[in-house]
């Protein structure tokens, strides 16, 4: 299935949202940054003071060390905020009007089937999927006419899993937007990060 297509609905979804976290995001790395370089700074400043001529290869021991805490420190945080904007976009799915919801999942369906015999077998917190759903996606598509909806659950908020004989697709919510994440945490990383994701480039 067109997993980019899936991909920026659901980021899509979550937009507002997103954007609300992402403003704190750069607020809060920004106060960091400025923490850090007051920190660097200040140590700076008292090895310059104490420590004399001879003891320069310690002192720059000592700055590379604070610059890597620094630097790990600030890792942690782009980790934390992106989490942040995923967990948003999670909000956001269980959070859509009834309706569109549905039809989301329809859309989801119609791009996830390839023989049209598949079992649907809904996500454990699936609370939308049901036969006549299935009947919906059926007038939209000929390729769901045999789609079948199974009394098995599988591990999930939301979303349902494929199932053709040996072959299985899975779209629950968590699968695609960890799929999301690998496809757009680069771009994210620039958003929130534009001046270390420049420092990296030179």
């Amino acid at each position: 299935m067109n997993t980019t297509a899936v991909s920026s609905k659901i980021l899509a979804e979550a937009d507002e949202q997103a954007q609300e976290i992402l403003a704190e995001a750069e607020k809060q790395v920004q106060q960091l940054q400025d923490q850090a370089q007051k920190e660097l700074d200040a140590l700076d400043k008292q090895i310059q003071a104490d420590v004399d001529q001879a003891a320069q290869q310690e002192q720059h021991r000592i700055l590379a060390a604070a610059r890597q805490a620094v630097t790990a420190e600030l890792l942690q945080a782009k980790h934390q905020v992106l989490d942040e904007v995923f967990t948003a976009a999670k909000k956001s799915l269980s959070d859509m009007p009834p309706d569109e919801y549905r039809q989301f999942l329809v859309d989801l369906l119609k791009q996830a089937v390839s023989t049209g015999n598949e079992a649907v077998v809904a996500a454990e917190g699936e609370k939308h999927l049901d036969q006549k759903l299935l009947d919906q996606a059926k007038q939209q598509s000929d390729k769901t006419a045999s789609l079948q909806l199974s009394q098995d659950k599988i591990p999930g908020s939301g979303g349902f899993l494929l199932a053709a004989g040996k072959i299985s697709t899975r779209v629950t919510w968590e699968v695609l937007l960890e799929q999301a994440r690998r496809e757009f945490e680069p771009e994210l990383t620039k958003m929130l990060f534009p001046a270390s994701s420049q420092a990296s480039q030179q």
